[in-house]
């Protein structure tokens, strides 16, 4: 059986102990409206993925806060990832990365695309929330596994895996949990 949603107790703790900006790099059935429900009406959200007919079905969480008429949730197409970074910046107190892996990519490549935004991501004052980390191109990469902070959450019926990884917030000891090699 494979775990949809596997990522949400992860994702929900780390939005817990966490104030501030949310970026959501690929959109979900779960974790959309949950990550639109937890920083409901007081936390920003960037909602971004590349599948345009996915972004289409989520525009209906698209909310601005009228008093600062400013965008709540904000939900958003990107064409190419590398790009994305010219524009949003690294100011977010969770990411998670769950990003679609393109069709036309070979199978050697399917993960490069989150390896590369858990490398732009790194010095976030925050916590990144990275999905599918099971993959052996996870393991291979040392990328996520150099962070001063992380832990791996391996569900109990299997697949797939979330990690969280910080630089600078011991979400480990507000979490009451033990860093494992």
């Amino acid at each position: 059986m494979y775990g949809y949603g596997s990522h949400v107790g992860p994702l929900g703790a780390a939005l817990a102990v966490t104030k501030g900006p949310v970026l959501e790099l690929g959109m979900g059935f779960v974790s959309t409206p949950l990550m639109h429900w937890a920083c409901f009406p007081l936390r920003p959200l960037l909602s971004i993925d590349e599948d345009f007919d996915w972004v289409t079905r989520f525009r209906q969480y698209e909310t601005t806060c009228e008093e600062e008429e400013r965008p709540y949730h904000h939900i958003r197409h990107v064409t190419d990832w590398d790009c994305l970074f010219n524009t949003i910046g690294l100011e977010w107190s969770v990411v998670l990365i769950d990003c679609e892996i393109p069709k036309h990519f070979r199978e050697t490549q399917r993960y490069d695309v989150r390896i590369s935004l858990v490398r732009r991501l790194r010095d976030i004052d925050g916590i990144l929330v990275v999905h599918d980390t099971e993959e052996k191109c996870f393991h291979e990469d040392p990328s996520l596994w150099d962070f001063k902070f992380r832990w791996t959450f391996k569900p109990p019926f299997g697949l797939p895996w979330t990690t969280l990884a910080s630089q600078t917030i011991n979400f480990l000891s507000l979490m009451g949990l033990e860093q494992k090699e």
